[in-house]
C-alpha cells in the first residue's frame, strides 16, 4: 500500500489525501487479534525520517487530509506531528482527520485545539459498542454510549470479524447514526481468514453501499487498501 494516496470522497464530495505514517508501538501492545500493525520493528530515528519523507511529498489540495498512524497518533514521534503541523498550516486543506486509542481519550480535546488554525476530527478506534465482543477482539475495555461522548464524538467501527454477527453491525450502525456526530465503518483488513466471519463479511460487501446512503453522518470503507478501485486498478472514490 502506498504511504500517501489522493482520491474522490464520494460521501463528502471532495478530494480526500491519506497519509500512512509510522507510529512508534502501540499502547495495545498487539493484544488486538486483527490488527497487524504493531509488527512494525523500525527505531524510533527510522520512523522520524520515514514519516518526514511522507509529509514532504503532501500535494497542497483542498478538502480532507487524515494521518492513519499504524496505531495512535499520539505514538508518532513528537518531531513528526510539529514538522506536519507547520506543513499543514502553509495548505489549503479544509479538514484533518487522525485516529487514536480510548486509552488516550483525555487527550482529545487538547489535540483538536493544538490544530486551531484547521477543523480537526479525532476517531477514536473502540471498533465496536458491544463490551463482549470488543474484548474477545483484544480491546478489554468497557464503555457506554454516554461516557464516550464526554470525550469525543466519532468513533471507526469494525465489520466482518469472527465473533460478530450481522445484528451486532446494524445495532452499532443505530447506536453510531442516533447519537455520534460522525462514524466509519470499516471491513476487516487481513490475510488470516481465521480472523473473518465471511458470512457477516459478504454481507456488508453487499450493504455498505446503502448503509453509507442512509446515513449522512456514516463513512464505510469496504476496502482499506485499494479505496473502492475500479475494475481498471484506479482509485475510484469511497462510501
Amino acid at each position: 500500500m502506498e504511504s500517501i494516496i489522493s482520491f474522490h470522497d464520494k460521501k463528502f464530495n471532495t478530494k480526500r489525501t491519506n497519509l500512512f505514517l509510522k507510529s512508534t508501538g502501540c499502547v495495545n501492545g498487539g493484544n488486538c487479534i486483527f490488527c497487524e500493525y504493531w509488527k512494525n520493528s523500525d527505531t524510533y530515528s527510522e520512523c522520524i525520517d520515514f514519516n518526514k519523507h511522507v509529509i514532504d511529498q503532501i500535494p497542497n489540495n483542498k478538502g480532507i487530509i487524515e494521518i492513519a498512524p499504524s496505531a495512535s497518533i499520539f505514538e508518532l514521534p513528537q518531531e513528526n506531528i510539529n514538522y506536519f503541523f507547520i506543513t499543514l498550516s502553509m495548505m489549503q486543506y479544509e479538514l484533518f482527520v487522525t485516529e487514536c486509542h480510548w486509552y488516550y481519550r483525555n487527550l482529545v480535546s487538547n489535540f483538536k485545539n493544538y490544530f486551531d488554525f484547521i477543523p480537526t476530527r479525532m476517531k477514536i478506534g473502540i471498533e465496536t459498542f458491544n463490551n463482549t465482543l470488543r474484548a474477545k477482539l483484544g480491546k478489554n475495555f468497557i464503555i457506554t454510549v454516554s461516557e464516550f461522548l464526554k470525550y469525543n464524538d466519532s468513533a471507526t467501527m469494525l465489520v466482518g470479524v469472527v465473533h460478530q454477527t450481522i445484528n451486532d453491525v446494524l445495532e452499532d450502525i443505530k447506536i453510531c447514526s442516533e447519537n455520534l456526530a460522525y462514524s466509519e465503518f470499516t471491513l476487516i483488513d487481513t490475510n488470516n481468514k481465521d480472523l473473518i466471519d465471511q458470512n457477516v463479511y459478504d454481507w456488508f460487501i453487499e450493504e455498505g453501499r446503502f448503509i453509507a446512503d442512509q446515513h449522512p453522518n456514516i463513512k464505510v470503507w469496504l476496502d482499506v487498501k485499494e479505496y473502492a478501485t475500479d475494475k481498471k486498478g484506479e482509485v475510484d472514490e469511497t462510501l
